[in-house]
């Protein structure tokens, strides 16, 4: 069997700040700013992302910003010199580097001793510089020039083997102070392995493509779910010619092995990945192929995230088409490869696809069939109706489904703190606790922050806003070995809501500033944190968020109820010579409609679209015939 090899982002997983590359879209919370309506997509935040730990160190006023992101200028580097490259967080990953060659736009370091051929040396500096930068810039937009060394090259850093399986990678740490982040190497940087990119290869130039991506996205946007910004990597290699090597096939195949996935995640497991590798790769090369590169552009500067970008970009460059249209089309597109049905859109031009997804029998005798189900949001069900002949379907779906699996604390509504990847969500507000001695904060938290570490903290500032400091509340926890997150805070799971308080009597007399907020890793997130019925009873301050106008700053959280809205996509694709497709309409989860099989069968294709949530969705789909 084929063991999946990885190329990294190697993510900062220890969550603390926000980075100040997009200015923070803040509002006040009030009648008409969220509403008590059902969540869509247009209702999806874009908190400031968050990078590295340097960033909290700006955002709560502990440290100058320049202090923090450079740049920090160095002498540009002479070829025979040597210097240093921590490649991880333990002494043993500092490597010695020996500069091999400078192209015009990169720095190629080796370990000392190795054995490089000069002319293909030169030969790769020359494709970088001509093809990989090029191509990569123009279509994703430009990397930071001068990056945070100062310095117009970035770093190509070159090691025999780092751990097995390991490609490539680029690591956000680089971009942090090392008074910050030891194990920073304060450098535009990326990490190639030579025992699996052999200098020059086909290979060695994808992954220097791919890594080189996630350089420009991280100075672009700073953040960005796991899954898409894979597939815009992949896209990269795609865009110089590397269109369908092992790597990049067996994750397709993954993917396509099982649709019914929810696309707007990411998984921990190794091998489960290469799934999600495969759906960012093939939904990045429809969208380029359907929009072009402008709209990809668009994509990688859009400050929201996952699904919530592509809906916004969508709108931002006037698309005739829906988020959901868009993800139905893109499943049929994966079914039939076809380019001359309807408007060509139901095919990719430049990837051959060579597996089609698994599709569920619904039987080859001509009888009525239920078929009850549940479906993973933004996944796809493939149905197979193989005998042919004139039918009634019948599709009834669930009309909203849990955003989390628990109810508010009281009322009906709550805030949610949002659970973009690499984001700081806020709320802030102003407390007068001048005519009182002593003052008490209360409120009712629910957290669930999944297997790496998100945390929340409750900050104080008596300056208005220029520092932060964290405050204590008896159910929060003290920083680990695993996490660099300043203070107390809350993460983990708290197994229901839990009530607690914080005594605020050492302000008393003063005007206060109070903000909870909620920091992701970037790479995978729970569902975050729901807070309800905050109050401060010395002063008649309560918000049990059952009204909108409730004070509050809000930078990145979202007022809600319990559920969201369901939505559908149900298509019926036609085997016949032509293929022919016809969408089924849904409309509150209802439709009824004939359909005429052909010959050659039909397959119904079923796609859950509910946004934010990753709770599956149920549905009964039923087949009568009518001849």
């Amino acid at each position: 069997m084929f063991q999946p090899r990885v190329r990294q982002s190697l993510r900062w997983v220890g969550a603390i700040g926000l980075i100040a590359v997009l200015l923070p879209t803040m509002m006040m919370a009030k009648a008409d700013s969220g509403g008590n309506h059902s969540l869509t997509w247009a209702d999806a935040p874009a908190p400031p992302p968050v990078r590295h730990e340097g960033d909290a160190e700006t955002r709560w006023g502990w440290e100058m910003y320049a202090d923090v992101f450079g740049p920090f200028f160095t002498d540009p580097y002479q070829v025979g010199d040597r210097t240093t490259f921590a490649l991880g967080e333990s002494p043993s990953d500092v490597y010695d580097m020996e500069l091999y060659y400078r192209s015009q736009y990169a720095y190629f370091w080796f370990e000392p001793g190795t054995d490089v051929d000069m002319e293909n040396l030169q030969a790769t500096g020359d494709y970088f510089d001509k093809r990989i930068w090029w191509l990569d810039r123009e279509i994703f937009g430009p990397n930071a020039s001068p990056g945070i060394d100062g310095d117009t090259r970035i770093h190509l850093v070159h090691v025999n083997e780092f751990y097995p399986g390991l490609l490539g990678f680029f690591s956000p740490k680089d971009q942090c102070a090392q008074h910050i982040c030891p194990s920073s190497n304060q450098r535009d940087a990326v990490y190639l392995m030579l025992n699996e990119n052999p200098l020059g290869s086909e290979q060695y130039y994808a992954t220097l493509a791919h890594e080189f991506q996630h350089l420009i996205q991280f100075n672009r946007d700073g953040n960005e779910y796991r899954w898409m910004d894979e597939g815009l990597s992949q896209l990269a290699e795609h865009l110089i010619g590397v269109v369908d090597n092992e790597v990049n096939h067996f994750n397709v195949e993954q993917f396509m092995a099982d649709t019914n996935r929810p696309l707007n995640s990411w998984s921990l497991d190794y091998y489960e990945q290469s799934a999600y590798y495969g759906a960012g790769y093939l939904f990045s090369v429809y969208l380029y192929e359907r929009f072009g590169s402008d709209f990809i552009k668009a994509l990688t500067l859009n400050p929201h995230d996952g699904l919530a970008a592509v809906y916004d970009t969508l709108q931002q460059t006037g698309q005739n088409t829906t988020l959901n249209e868009l993800m139905i089309d893109w499943y049929i597109a994966s079914l039939i490869d076809n380019p001359y049905v309807g408007d060509g859109r139901y095919y990719y031009q430049t990837y051959d696809l060579t597996t089609t997804p698994p599709l569920v029998d619904l039987g080859s005798v001509k009888r009525e069939f239920v078929y009850n189900s549940s479906a993973n949001q933004y996944g796809a069900d493939y149905l197979s109706v193989e005998f042919p002949g004139t039918y009634q379907l019948d599709f009834n779906g669930s009309t909203a489904t849990p955003l989390v699996d628990v109810a508010p604390a009281s009322g009906e509504w709550m805030w949610w703190s949002y659970n973009a990847v690499g984001a700081a969500s806020s709320l802030t507000r102003t407390v007068d606790l001048t005519r009182v001695t002593g003052a008490t904060l209360r409120y009712n938290l629910w957290w669930e922050t999944g297997e790496l570490p998100d945390y929340l903290h409750v900050l104080v500032s008596t300056n208005n806003g220029q520092r932060w400091d964290p405050l204590s509340g008896h159910h929060m926890q003290y920083p680990d070995g695993y996490s660099t997150a300043p203070g107390l805070h809350y993460s983990g799971y708290s197994d229901g809501w839990v009530a607690d308080e914080i005594d605020l009597s050492r302000y008393a007399g003063q005007d206060i500033q109070i903000r909870f907020e909620y920091i992701t890793n970037n790479a995978m997130t729970g569902p975050g944190f729901l807070l309800d019925d905050v109050e401060i009873p010395e002063i008649g301050l309560k918000d049990d968020v059952e009204t909108s106008d409730s004070g509050w700053i809000v930078d990145g959280f979202l007022r809600t109820q319990q559920t969201v809205g369901q939505d559908w996509s149900v298509a019926v694709v036609k085997m016949s010579d032509p293929v022919e497709v016809e969408y089924v309409p849904v409309e509150a989860g209802q439709s009824n409609m004939s359909i005429d099989v052909p010959e050659g069968g039909a397959v119904v294709i079923v796609s859950a679209q509910a946004p934010f949530t990753l709770e599956p969705a149920k549905y009964r789909l039923t087949l009568t015939p009518t001849d």
